[in-house]
């Protein structure tokens, strides 16, 4: 599932939250429904039905905490936090076809270069590692989700071929697409 990049940035700047005590229960249980299932090793469905419930319990934190992250601070974001928020926007909207800084800096109406220096100050990391990294997880999840082959995966994302992609792939996570595909964990 596609959540709210403000979610994340949520969960970032609050990595700790005080769960109310209605919600408690129903978290603990699902915690211990999700623990008895990983170590139901003679389970077939076992990884999926894990995943499914790791969504479920995100889709029903982000469903309890949407107000606090969707609340506006009191002097409103600065200038710097609205262009990187609407960047993460459009690498949501645009990953999979475009990879490159320019690319996302024009949609800004802004260089590369200060692009670049915004994502530097608000993350401490690069324009280009961001876009990258979201490149991946469409990758790894189009590997795990589907049936296409690994020509159709690199044709749907406008990688020039197999070839390229296959390299692309293994220099972000160190291993090949179809070892990834056979081997997620």
């Amino acid at each position: 599932s596609r959540l709210d990049p403000s979610f994340f940035h949520f969960l970032k700047e609050h990595p700790c939250i005080i769960v109310p005590e209605e919600r408690v229960k129903p978290i603990v249980g699902l915690t211990l429904a999700m623990e008895d299932l990983y170590k139901d090793r003679d389970n077939n469905f076992r990884l999926q039905i894990f995943k499914n419930y790791v969504q479920n319990f995100l889709l029903d934190f982000y469903d309890k905490t949407q107000h606090l992250f969707l609340q506006k601070k009191p002097d409103g974001p600065n200038r710097q936090e609205e262009l990187f928020k609407r960047f993460i926007r459009l690498i949501h909207a645009h990953c999979i076809t475009q990879r490159e800084v320019s690319f996302y800096a024009a949609k800004l109406f802004i260089t590369p270069r200060y692009l670049s220096s915004i994502v530097q100050n608000v993350t401490g990391t690069t324009a280009k590692n961001i876009i990258d990294r979201h490149v991946i997880l469409e990758i790894k999840a189009l590997l795990q989700s589907t049936d296409l082959s690994i020509q159709e995966i690199a044709n749907q994302l406008q990688f020039p071929d197999q070839s390229f992609f296959g390299r692309y792939f293994k220099k972000h996570t160190g291993i090949s697409p179809i070892n990834y595909r056979r081997n997620p964990g």
